[in-house]
């Protein structure tokens, strides 16, 4: 199997399994994927399963703030957050989403 092909195919199996593209591309590189090959296979996986990570992350973070509950806000935002960085989801967008789901920061 060729590398493009192993890349593509690798990146569309754990976008689907709800990993963040930061997280799927991290994998691809530790594999020793070459960074401009995995960057490509990352965004055309996304768009051939029709993934929208904006989305994806959304319902995962939705889904983990109510096994959260009951929790000091705080401690939910910070877990919370960390949840959804080592699923690969980072950035303003998830900073605003948490502090949607959990009140603001």
């Amino acid at each position: 199997m060729d590398d493009r092909r192993y890349a593509l195919e690798y990146a569309g199996r754990r976008a689907a399994s709800g990993r963040g593209p930061a997280r799927v591309l991290a994998d691809l590189l530790a594999q020793g994927v070459e960074r401009g090959l995995a960057e490509a296979a990352v965004s055309e996986a996304l768009a051939q399963e029709g993934i929208d990570p904006a989305r994806a992350a959304r319902t995962i973070a939705a889904r983990r703030a109510a096994q959260l509950a009951g929790m000091p806000p705080a401690t939910k935002k910070r877990r919370l957050l960390a949840y959804l960085a080592r699923r690969g989801y980072r950035g303003a967008e998830v900073r605003e989403l948490v502090e949607e789901l959990c009140g603001s920061f």
